[in-house]
């Protein structure tokens, strides 16, 4: 159905744009603004129609599961809620098929923006390690893991294995399944 093509490239689409907006408004801020992570809630709705092969059960159990998961850590001060939020709400597209994928490459891009951070200004690293250093890295001076995040979401939703292809095409086993059957 042509139709169908359309409001799927459409809720895709819109999706990279609440990320992308996301991740530039990290970038400039340090915050993550709630409508873009609502937005992409929203759009997980008409997705579970439009979606090739997209079970909404994987994807609310993918959204249990990074819940509780960047809850924990927002409890122990490693991400801010911004993050929380916004991975939480991706991992809907994820589902439980791509959702070790996406937190896979959230925490490699992450860890390649702070190994460039590092390279381009080793004095703040070291700073870093001493108290007054934590203390500016807590007020938002470190790294935008909305970033990351919003990448790694492009990622899942636009690479040859991500969301918004033909699941038959990618090749991968079902969700929960290891090996392919025989």
């Amino acid at each position: 159905m042509p139709n169908l093509d359309y409001a799927q490239w459409a809720v895709a689409g819109l999706y990279g744009l609440a990320l992308i907006w996301a991740g530039v408004s990290d970038i400039r801020a340090r915050k993550i603004p709630n409508w873009a992570v609502i937005a992409i809630v929203l759009l997980y709705i008409p997705w579970v129609f439009v979606g090739p092969g997209v079970s909404w059960t994987s994807g609310l159990m993918a959204f249990g599961i990074a819940l509780a998961g960047t809850f924990a850590l927002y409890l122990m001060k490693v991400v801010g809620a911004g993050d929380s939020k916004l991975f939480t709400a991706t991992a809907l597209f994820a589902g439980l098929k791509l959702l070790g994928a996406f937190a896979l490459a959230t925490a490699l891009i992450g860890g390649a923006i702070a190994l460039g951070f590092m390279l381009v200004n080793p004095k703040r690293v070291l700073r870093g390690l001493t108290r007054k250093g934590r203390e500016e890295l807590n007020k938002g001076r470190g790294i935008p893991y909305g970033v990351p995040i919003a990448l790694a979401g492009l990622l899942v939703m636009f690479a040859p294995f991500g969301a918004s292809h033909n699941p038959s095409v990618a090749k991968l086993p079902p969700a929960g399944q290891l090996l392919p059957a025989r």
